[in-house]
């Protein structure tokens, strides 16, 4: 409904669903749930609805409002979700760690399994016989329990190519640590039992592995295997020394987590305590944007977003209570499979973890504000040294890679708060050129950005920096000039020089060209704009000589293959795809060559005795 009037206000119908909230470039902003649409879309449109900032901040920015009915409220919080994750909506939260957290990986399938430290990054759910245990905040305290739980459970730890390789024991089965299932004959049961007996361990069920030991151990003394009894009980003798000290805090037969909620600044930071079996197995912290949203809703949203990636345990300790607790525990349930209890606990001892989650969050915002005042620092240092009118964010810095015209490729890198933003790095082929161009590589580059700027396909960038002097800056002015793009400042970044007088030789300062300025501005070296400018240089220039050499050496791959009578551009293309190398495609047969289409038998027997083929010298081949 474009334009949004009164009268349109009043044909949405007065039944549960889902609203989304579209811009100019119809891209989804924000997405809700209500159970009355029409009272809910209202509100955003009269002044008397609601009159949080962000409300009104949002609403210059819609320009058209998609509808969707469901059939009752628990569907419309159902789509919501879904739609959530499909369309990322800048003004709903977005849930991403603090940083990458290590989850332990067993796949129960492989004939030897193998506790891998993995990170995992939003990847689909595990295969079947996969187990994810997990995250956890430290990558070093992982590794040494799994070191820890060798002594008790040795499973191998050596990759799938190292185990079928071997000849002999490693060290570790030397020390105990390993049963050796790659030279020594091990019994698969017993295998699967100490897999089992590791996966209960990390988490957290160790009575449940005590007790699974001790019938082990009643098992090798009823058949009179007295030693590997011996090494059972020892094996429970280790993990009742180990988890002794943990008595106190447990809570019986009772899985928790705790999620609280402390808001400063722009930002909301989410902690969630995992208790298993009455212990605190570990903890996920998660920073988002609240935009001036009621800490209630956030609430709901982050549990709902949450538990949709996780198993919900049987209770859930929150604060503040999120806004529909009824339809959130239903659905909860649900997903679990068995009920599902929300509560604020409000004294004893689950109030003292709720604190401590609490405090927890309160340090993650302070970690994050303090970070943000250094980049407005250096931002203020930036718009001072350039005289920008705005904070320069994001910044895209743009560089050309070339050997004397040959393979000329460019590169793009953006950094936002100061920090790269690895998923808006960007590189080129350079296709309107034949030879050395420096300046018509920059010219085709920086029209193919900016034109997605003025088609709206992209956000304008904060400022453009140029790996170059005043030509390449000149360049850079001109192509806005064609494109009628007006307030994008631009800056020339020249590296610095060595320089020679007498005996003395010295460096000199980096040097960044303004528009319309004859001398070049310089930056105290060391200072955050500066390290962080050098870094974004030297960023765009390591992204563009690694695609440099990759298109090289694909085309000189190719241009080996090319020199056969018969094999063009599209025929090498494909052999390099089947075989991989040159190398391998020399290894081959006529009659595997002649199994490709467009390969006959003839052509196959001239590839093979062309001088590359038997050319082993050949600096390309491989």
């Amino acid at each position: 409904m474009l334009g949004l009037t009164p009268e349109q206000l009043g044909m949405l119908p007065d039944l549960p669903g889902v609203y989304i909230m579209r811009d100019t470039r119809d891209a989804a902003i924000y997405i809700g749930k209500a159970s009355n649409l029409r009272s809910r879309v209202r509100s955003y449109f009269t002044k008397a609805g609601d009159a949080r900032f962000n409300v009104r901040f949002l609403m210059r920015h819609v320009v058209r409002v998609e509808t969707i009915l469901t059939a009752n409220e628990k569907e419309a919080f159902l789509l919501e979700n879904t739609l959530i994750k499909k369309h990322q909506p800048r003004y709903n939260i977005r849930l991403r760690d603090d940083k990458t957290y290590v989850s332990v990986k067993i796949d129960t399938t492989a004939p030897w399994p193998r506790a891998q430290v993995v990170r995992r990054r939003g990847e689909a759910r595990p295969r079947p016989g996969q187990v994810f245990l997990g995250p956890y905040a430290s990558a070093a305290s992982v590794r040494q329990t799994l070191r820890w739980l060798q002594r008790i459970f040795p499973l191998r730890s050596c990759p799938d190519h190292v185990l079928a390789n071997r000849a002999r024991p490693c060290l570790l089965h030397q020390i105990g640590r390993c049963c050796a299932p790659c030279v020594k004959p091990v019994d698969q049961e017993e295998y699967q039992r100490m897999v089992e007996g590791t996966v209960l361990f990390l988490k957290g069920r160790t009575r449940e592995v005590v007790r699974l030991l001790e019938r082990q151990m009643a098992a090798h003394a009823n058949a009179l295997n007295y030693e590997q009894a011996a090494a059972v009980r020892d094996r429970i003798r280790a993990i009742e020394e180990t988890t002794e000290h943990q008595g106190v805090h447990r809570h019986a037969g009772s899985d928790w987590d705790v999620v609280a909620l402390e808001r400063s600044g722009p930002y909301g930071a989410f902690v969630v305590f995992i208790c298993r079996n009455g212990l605190l197995t570990g903890s996920r912290p998660f920073l988002v944007r609240h935009h001036d949203r009621a800490p209630e809703e956030l609430m709901e949203e982050f549990l709902s977003r949450y538990y949709d990636e996780e198993a919900p345990p049987a209770e859930l300790l929150v604060c503040p209570m999120p806004t529909g607790q009824a339809l959130l525990e239903e659905w909860l349930c649900e997903r679990r499979g068995s009920r599902v209890n929300l509560s604020e606990p409000q004294r004893g001892e689950r109030r003292r973890q709720l604190e401590t989650a609490q405090a927890n969050a309160r340090q993650l915002l302070e970690q994050q504000l303090s970070g943000e005042t250094a980049a407005d620092e250096l931002q203020q240092e930036l718009m001072d040294k350039f005289h920008l009118p705005a904070p320069p964010d994001p910044i895209e810095c743009f560089d050309i890679s070339t050997i004397q015209g040959h393979a000329t490729v460019a590169s793009m890198v953006t950094f936002e708060n100061g920090e790269p933003d690895k998923s808006r790095y960007r590189r080129f082929r350079i296709r309107s050129l034949a030879g050395q161009d420096d300046f018509g590589a920059m010219r085709e580059v920086l029209t193919r950005r900016l034109r997605r700027v003025v088609e709206g396909a992209d956000e304008p960038p904060g400022l453009i920096v140029i790996d170059g002097g005043k030509g390449q800056l000149a360049v850079a002015l001109d192509v806005m000039r064609e494109l009628g793009i007006n307030g994008v400042p631009a800056v020339g970044m020249a590296k610095s020089r060595v320089k020679h007088r007498g005996d003395q030789t010295w460096r000199s300062e980096e040097r960044f060209f303004l528009p319309g300025r004859k001398n070049p501005v310089t930056l105290r070296e060391g200072s955050p704009a500066w390290r962080m400018l050098v870094h974004l240089r030297d960023e765009a220039h390591r992204f563009g000589i690694e695609y440099h050499r990759l298109v090289r050496s694909r085309r000189d791959l190719r241009s080996r293959l090319e020199e056969v009578p018969g094999i063009g551009r599209g025929r090498a293309g494909a052999l390099l795809r089947h075989f991989g190398s040159l190398h391998a495609l020399r290894e081959a047969t006529p009659d595997q060559l002649a199994e490709l289409p467009g390969i006959t038998r003839e052509l196959a027997e001239r590839i093979l005795s062309h001088p590359w083929a038997t050319d082993e010298a050949s600096p390309s081949a491989g």
